[in-house]
């Protein structure tokens, strides 16, 4: 693996690492959530999964497909972002 190739790998991790810290956060929280927040949750959750399936194969592509999995990866986490704000903003 190139060593711009383990940059990106390790640029996802940190990003896994924040997006994790923000789900383990929510997590707590959504007991107490309103049912649209809890309805988001489920989307944001059914995404997490997609994320982290995508995640754990990038390291095992090279060239042309695995920059389409970092961009592919680097959308859904956006995604994922941006719900965990907006639930986070809601509680």
């Amino acid at each position: 693996m190139t060593t711009a190739t383990k940059n990106r790998v390790t640029d996802l991790d940190t990003t896994r690492q924040k997006l994790q810290q923000m789900r383990d956060e929510l997590k707590l929280k959504m007991n107490l959530a309103k049912a649209d927040a809890r309805d988001e949750w489920r989307e944001l959750e059914a995404k997490w999964d997609r994320f982290e399936a995508k995640l754990e194969g990038v390291g095992r592509q090279t060239g042309d497909t695995a920059d389409k999995i970092r961009a592919d990866l680097k959308d859904v986490a956006d995604d994922l972002r941006h719900g965990y704000e907006r639930i986070r903003k809601s509680l």
